[in-house]
Formats: C-alpha cells, structure tokens, sequence
C-alpha cells in the first residue's frame, strides 16, 4: 500500500558543477537551500541585502546593484539607519556606518550578478506594502508603525513584468546565466489561508510565464516537494509553516538529483567526508593518533583542492 504520492525528481538539461558560482536571491527559503551548497563548500552568496520576500524588491535589488550612481533613501528608526530598499538586517548605528555598508554590498551583488553561472529566486509573497508618504513599494517595514503603509496585493501583470524586467536586465549583464525560479513553501498564513494561497498562485502562474518564454529560465518545484510529496506536519518547525530539517534535507536530495552529475556527486561525497572529520572533536590533540588524525584530514584536503582548485574549506 502506498500511504503518499511522491514527486520524483526530473534530471536537468541544467548541472551545476564544482566550477559554477551561485547566488541566492529571496525569501528565507533562498537561504536555508544555499546553506545547503555552502556546506558542500560550492562557490555561493546569499541574499547580499538581507531576505528579500517579493518580486519588486528582489527586481529592484537587482537594479540597485547595477546601478552606480544610485543614491539610497535614508531613514532613522529605533536608533539605526537603514532604508526601504534592504532587509533590518542591514541596519547600522550611524548614517555614515550604513551608507558603507550598503555601497559595499551593492558592489558584492554587482559582481555576483555579472559573474555567476546559476541564480537562484525564490519568491515567497506577492502582498507588498506601499509606503504611504513616498509612494514606493518597500522590501521591508522596519518595524515601522503600519499607519505608515498600504497593504496591497500585485497583480498577475504586475509581477510577470517585474520579473521580466529583472530577467531582461539579467541577460544585458551576463548572458551566460541560468535562472532557477523556485516558490517558497512557507505559508504566510497572517494573510490567511485563501489569501495565501492565492498569493502563491499567482506567483507561480507569473514564474511558468516566464520559464516558457526564456530558454535560460527554469523552475524548481521546492513547493511541491514540501506541500504535495511530504505534506504532514511532521515536517514542520512548531510553528507549523516553517520546513523543518527534515524536510530541507529531503528538498536537498531532490536539488541534487535534478542538477548534479554523477562527477559532482562523487566529489560531494569526498567533501562531505572531510566536513565529518573537521567536525570531529580531539580531546587528546598531543596523541599520535591525534596528530595522525589531522595529517590524513590535512591530506584528503589537498588532493581534494589539487583536484579542484574552486572548493574552499575556509582556511
């Protein structure tokens, strides 16, 4: 008997090597899946402006790094600097402190877009807030009093636009790159159930828009794995709409066997290898096993990097 509809994985035309570089741009999805190839010790960056949750802010993040006369808008609250354009997480102490801060993070997100093979968005929610005072639609509140916005929800021309605009503007810049759109499974679920699900909707109606029209562009269906082949919420967090870590470790085994070779897999296995040994704790560091212990792990490293050169185990 069959007690769950699985979704097996489909092998695709893209594979994604030691080689590649990646950035993640998104939702809090984005980066618990590029926290995944950080651990495989891939070349990855994620969310360089803080977790990005819809389409016009990650759309405009990708117009802002590109753009090197862009001056941000300033606020000040709760006794820290920041603007509408980043995620809190950006936030800094001083104008001065921020404003650093954002430039040089607007010149990692240029490189990374210029540079990378593959880009990973993951939009989560098509409801926006529209600052009432500038008239723009912001990537994040801050904490400020909600007087102070308008909740709206973007239309399914508005968000395939904006998303073709991110893409076209993608492609002028670096037109090696693969796009991989994957949909958030996390449940906004202080929208509500039928507001959720039709913000998801239309989010995913706007991506398979955008898939058929450009051949550099996929999808990964990161939702569908969650909510149709686990769906239980044994693979919640306790709060009932956050993927627990089972859940990411079986998205993960899906990624993987939709976009690595059999090479990448068996050079995964030799770094995964070397991450349980750097993990391994030495209580007797002086012993001849001790020192025996770290010569073999220090070995397997440098075959492993003389082999391919681009994994960093980070010293």
């Amino acid at each position: 008997m069959k007690f769950r509809t699985e979704l097996n994985a489909q092998q695709s035309e893209l594979q994604i090597s030691y080689k590649d570089s990646l950035l993640f741009l998104g939702s809090c999805f984005a980066e618990n899946m590029s926290a995944y190839f950080q651990n495989a010790r891939f070349t990855c960056t994620s969310n360089p402006f803080g977790t990005l949750y819809h389409p016009v802010s990650i759309s405009n993040a990708i117009q802002i790094a590109l753009d090197n006369d862009y001056e941000c808008s300033l606020i000040e609250t709760n006794e820290l600097w920041t603007s509408y354009d980043v995620h809190s997480s950006l936030n800094r102490s001083t104008k001065e402190t921020f404003l650093h801060n954002f430039k040089s993070t607007q010149n990692e997100l240029k490189d990374h877009l210029r540079n990378a093979q593959f880009l990973f968005i993951t939009l989560g929610t098509a409801h926006v807030y529209r600052h009432l005072k500038s008239d723009k639609i912001v990537a994040n509140c801050h904490k400020i009093p909600a007087k102070e916005f308008k909740k709206e929800l973007l239309s399914l021309g508005k968000i395939t636009a904006t998303l073709e605009q991110a893409i076209d503007t993608l492609r002028q810049v670096n037109p090696a790159l693969n796009i991989v759109f994957t949909l958030s499974p996390v449940r906004y679920l202080r929208d509500g159930f039928e507001a959720n699900q039709l913000s998801k909707s239309l989010l995913y109606v706007a991506i398979k828009e955008c898939v058929a029209k450009h051949p550099q562009v996929s999808y990964f269906p990161s939702y569908e794995y969650v909510l149709d082949d686990l769906r239980d919420y044994r693979f919640y967090d306790n709060d009932l709409v956050h993927p627990n870590t089972a859940a990411l470790d079986y998205v993960w085994e899906k990624l993987k066997a939709t976009f690595f070779r059999e090479e990448t897999k068996q050079v995964l296995k030799r770094v995964e290898k070397i991450n349980s040994r750097l993990k391994h704790k030495l209580f007797n560091p002086d012993t001849v096993s001790a020192k025996t212990f770290l010569k073999e792990t220090n070995q397997q490293i440098n075959g492993l990097q003389n082999d391919y050169p681009d994994i960093d185990f980070g010293f």
